[in-house]
């Protein structure tokens, strides 16, 4: 195991912030596994579940039993954890400039086409080194002005030799669930499968440039660019929902570190025996997800789980306005797709058009391709 520490740029005097990074297994071999938590500094599920597999990862790296890099970054944000407010952590969004820490990762695309073309080969295995080596360059070059710019780069920069880049994170109230790109598909689906997810969504662009599509989405537009050469799936890049905010257990945490190390065993990079796992969930596109959104303001009860198949104009909650009483205070919201409900809103004072809820369903719906697919 190598350990190593990045300093961050001082963002005031006095003041500065450090990024930690463990690597296990033997270097310049085998598929390269990149693994982050809690890019979001409020959602604290990924940082347990990588402190468990740190050390099933530490046994088997000292045993010998590891035959490629696994690379983990177990908290991604010192910026964010270290947000807070009247003693609550902030730690999705920049309190500095107001953006979303998974989102306006550099868009490398069209430079990276631009410095390798004239040199792609027959060759795939050639064509993977100049495509690495373009995007390593691009990133070297780019001058951050800001702590969150450095922290932008520098986690690109980690993970851009891999070709597994699992992203770990968390929801409101949830299920498991995770959302990926159409490479390594097959794989993709062993990941969810060992996970239990109940729902996966798929999707080449989401929108907002998130930290899962900064790496793949370059390979993705190489294939289109240049389809008379022979280029490979690169980085798979996905991003695991671990649960709800406040699904923080030592006993499950230990068991989804253990169903990661399953996935490390099923792709060659970690000795052990493959298994036979049950399928989970069939993916479904992100322009199939409906996020509804609060009518009105008052306290909404919901009246489905996390979890639920729901039908469309099923009723999933109610708010309740306390300025009124009787039925003039109650006002029902309902499902507008067939789907499964993966999240929903965690605090039960809601405002007009604040997201409550998210379902999955198993049709893009008009209108939504090419738009922004996350929320906020």
């Amino acid at each position: 195991m190598e350990s190593y520490t990045y300093a961050s740029p001082s963002a005031a005097p006095g003041n500065k912030r450090a990024l930690t990074v463990r690597k296990y297994g033997p270097p310049d071999t085998g598929p390269q596994v990149y693994i982050q938590a809690s890019l979001h500094g409020d959602e604290i599920p990924g940082m347990l579940v990588a402190h468990h597999l740190e050390s099933l990862l530490a046994s088997s790296d000292a045993a010998g039993q590891l035959n490629a890099t696994v690379t983990v970054v177990p908290y991604a944000n010192p910026i964010g954890i270290s947000q807070r407010i009247h003693g609550a952590v902030m730690g999705r969004l920049d309190l500095d400039t107001g953006r979303n820490f998974n989102r306006y990762y550099p868009d490398l695309r069209e430079a990276v086409a631009t410095r390798i073309k004239g040199l792609l080969t027959a060759s795939e295995e050639e064509n993977e080194t100049t495509i690495r080596a373009a995007i390593a360059h691009e990133l070297d070059q780019r001058e951050p002005k800001s702590e969150q710019e450095w922290l932008r780069c520098k986690l690109m920069k980690l993970a851009q030799g891999a070709d597994y880049c699992i992203d770990l994170h968390c929801d409101t109230e949830a299920v498991m669930h995770m959302y990926s790109g159409p490479s390594r598909s097959d794989d993709v689906q062993v990941l969810a499968n060992l996970l239990e997810c109940q729902a996966l969504m798929i999707e080449k662009v989401s929108g907002g440039h998130p930290f899962d599509e900064s790496l793949s989405g370059v390979w993705r537009h190489i294939r289109q660019q240049f389809p008379e050469h022979p280029v490979g799936e690169g980085t798979m890049g996905c991003t695991v929902e671990l649960r709800g905010q406040g699904d923080v257990s030592d006993s499950v945490a230990r068991q989804d570190a253990e169903n990661l190390f399953q996935f490390l065993v099923e792709i060659g990079v970690a000795n052990g025996t493959k298994r036979d796992i049950p399928f989970s969930c069939e993916p479904t596109p992100l322009d199939g997800v409906e996020y509804i959104e609060a009518p009105s303001a008052g306290i909404i009860a919901f009246s489905v789980l996390p979890g639920d198949v729901v039908s469309k104009n099923q009723t999933i909650g109610t708010i309740i306005n306390p300025e009124h009483i009787g039925d003039a205070s109650r006002q029902e919201v309902f499902s507008t797709i067939d789907g499964v409900v993966f999240s929903r809103e965690n605090q039960r004072l809601v405002a007009p058009g604040q997201i409550i809820m998210a379902i999955a369903g198993r049709e893009s719906i008009k209108g939504r391709a090419g738009s922004h697919l996350l929320s906020d």
